[in-house]
This record gives structure tokens, C-alpha cells and sequence, in this order.
């Protein structure tokens, strides 16, 4: 998620005004317990990741603090302090990055000739009412369809792909055609099917992705759900 939302800043010309913000200890019980950056040794990776691959960001920032109070956390609010500190002097370059997370900030960073699709089931959400558009904030607009933010990170436009969201229990529940012009980012909207509803909370669901012959596909799971996986 961090080099995904990183270039999606750049692309937009937003990068030097762009901070990434990363949660602290982990989610409550009651909203799963997933674990977030738990150890002063991930969130120097995490750093060391931001600065490899998007020098222009001007810092980080964090939610959920006072979680390193809770018992049984390793990170604590000074290494917090001291790794924040020194966010500016850390190089770069790829030095220091652990090897899976180098070659995935090289898979981000490198320029494809040809087109080159980035997507992923975490970046999903329902079709909101905003307030201002005529119907009350949050309500689902109908008929219901999913919005999906993808990327092309390629020199040529990615035309004519076909994106569908897959849930391991229903099947395809929402899918549609997606263009994407080069070195750009979008947020395709794909049609729910007929008596299906929104299986993609919290990227559960399998972006499928299929794309004409030359165009490269990256599509990245939820670890929390999937294995751990880029195709």
C-alpha cells in the first residue's frame, strides 16, 4: 500500500505535499486485531521504503500513538521519536532495505516501455453519496457498483481491460471494460452483478485482471486475507 499510494501521488503532481500515515500497534478486537507496525525494526523499513521510493515525500505520520502504551508492544514512543527524527538523513538509495521489500519498490519505481497495470483489491469501495450530489452522505448510490483506483505505470495506454472482483464464497460479484491512459490513475467503476452486494470490505475479495498481449499486470492481495502474493 505504501508505493501504491506514493505514485499515485505522483502522478497526480501531489507528491511533495504527500505524507503517508501508518498505524501504530494494532486494530482493536472488535474490528479484527490485525497487527500494524508493531517493532522499531519495520517501521525502519517502512522509512527506508518511502524514502527509496518516493524522495520528494516530505515525512510520515501515524495513527493509533497511544497503542505503543498498550501492554506488550514492542515499539515505544522514544525509538518513534529517534527513527522520525533522522527521517530526512536516511539515504535513498537501497541500502538497508530488506530484499522483498527492495525488489518491491524496484516493481514501482522501474519505466515499462509498454503499458503496465497496477491494482489491488484493498484500494475498493463502494459508490458513495457525498452530501453535496443530491442524496444524503453515505448512502450507496443505485444501481450499486464498486469503485476501484487502479494505475498505469507504462509509456503506453492500457486499453481494453477487463477487471472483476471475485470473492472466494460468491464468485464474481462485480466486473466491467477499464481503459487506463499512460502514466496515469483512475478510478474505474465496475457494475455489481444482478442480486449481488458489496464482498470487498477491506480487500478480501481477488481483483482479476485480464489485459491484451504486452501489458503488464501487477495485482497485489491483502495479506491479512490472502497469502501473500504479486502476479
Amino acid at each position: 500500500m505504501i508505493p501504491f499510494q506514493l505514485q499515485t501521488a505522483r502522478l497526480n503532481g501531489l507528491l511533495d505535499r504527500t505524507v503517508i500515515n501508518i498505524g501504530l500497534g494494532k486494530e482493536s478486537e472488535e474490528k479484527g486485531g490485525w497487527l500494524w507496525t508493531q517493532t522499531a525494526e519495520e517501521l525502519q523499513q517502512q522509512v527506508r521504503l518511502i524514502r527509496f521510493v518516493a524522495p520528494e515525500s516530505p515525512g510520515l505520520g501515524f495513527f493509533g500513538r497511544w497503542k505503543l502504551k498498550e501492554e506488550g508492544c514492542p515499539l515505544k514512543d522514544q525509538q518513534l521519536d529517534e527513527i522520525c527524527g533522522r527521517f530526512r538523513e536516511i539515504p535513498t538509495d537501497d541500502s538497508g532495505l530488506q530484499s522483498e521489500l527492495l525488489e518491491l519498490g524496484k516493481t514501482f519505481t522501474k519505466r515499462y516501455e509498454k503499458s503496465a497495470v497496477f491494482g489491488s483489491s484493498n484500494f475498493v469501495l463502494p459508490y458513495f453519496h457525498s452530501g453535496h450530489d443530491g442524496g444524503p452522505w453515505g448512502k450507496v448510490y443505485e444501481p450499486q457498483v464498486a469503485r476501484v483506483l487502479m494505475m498505469n505505470l507504462g509509456e503506453q495506454d492500457a486499453d481494453d481491460l477487463q477487471v472483476r472482483l471475485r470473492d472466494r464464497k460468491h464468485g464474481v460479484w462485480a466486473e466491467g471494460p477499464v481503459d487506463i491512459p499512460a502514466r496515469s490513475v483512475v478510478v474505474a467503476i465496475l457494475p455489481m452483478g444482478e442480486g449481488q452486494t458489496f464482498w470487498g470490505w477491506g480487500g478480501t475479495s481477488i481483483m482479476e485482471i485480464d489485459a491484451p498481449d504486452g501489458c503488464e499486470v501487477f495485482t497485489f492481495l491483502n495479506s491479512q486475507h490472502h497469502a501473500k502474493q504479486a502476479e
